[in-house]
């Protein structure tokens, strides 16, 4: 099982958001209030809700391991976060499982230049979108082995075919789902093709009023 929430951030229904928190999760309500800016803490909030509608349930608090990566300790399953701009994403599996979402327009040419191997470069420059698609493989990997596999060309990843590849790393399945302008990317161990769910704000209101 491996499933990907994904709420674009059109409005932002922070109170709401902000309330069921509180009331759910008072420790990950703390964290998230450690963020300056409301956006940013809403991002944070807002993918505590999407773990609960992943699970179907209130999930208590997310722990946190070694480097800081999440889990939740009776739900059963593994978790991986992430929030840009726009998108809030967050994959849940029944094992081990890295995810990162990102807007083509966060890539800049430094970011190629520190992290992407020659052979990934000449892919870019065929095709742009390309430079998102593999900075989220290289971020959810790093979240799958909880290791720094994006500041330096650890990678060699290819895209064929709508494919994409890790040719370093075969044992690594990675699946990319664009979106906005943006890319959502999964790594894990397993081949298995993650579902993805695009959640409306209707939703996201529907399920905080029904608790």
């Amino acid at each position: 099982m491996k499933r990907v929430l994904i709420a674009p951030i059109n409005t932002m229904l922070f109170e709401e958001v902000m309330a069921f928190v509180r009331v759910v999760a008072p420790i990950r309500y703390d964290y998230v209030c450690h963020f300056y800016r409301k956006e940013d803490q809403y991002r944070s909030a807002l993918a505590y809700v999407l773990l609960c509608l992943a699970n179907k349930k209130l999930v208590g608090e997310i722990s946190r391991g070694v480097n800081g990566k999440p889990y939740l300790k009776d739900a059963g399953c593994h978790i991986s976060i992430s929030h840009t701009n726009e998108l809030v994403s967050v994959g849940i599996s029944n094992e081990g499982i890295g995810i990162d979402c990102e807007m083509e327009s966060n890539i800049d040419d430094i970011v190629i230049n520190e992290s992407f191997s020659k052979k990934e470069k000449v892919q870019v420059t065929k095709d742009d979108f390309l430079k998102v698609v593999f900075w989220t493989a290289k971020e959810a990997i790093s979240k799958l082995y909880n290791e720094d596999w994006y500041s330096s060309p650890l990678t060699e990843l290819t895209y064929n075919n709508g494919e994409l590849k890790d040719t370093a790393m075969r044992e690594v399945y990675l699946h990319q789902f664009s979106f906005l302008n943006g890319c959502i990317c999964t790594a894990s161990n397993s081949a298995e093709q993650p579902s993805f769910h695009l959640i409306t704000e209707k939703e996201i209101f529907g399920f905080l009023n029904y608790f």
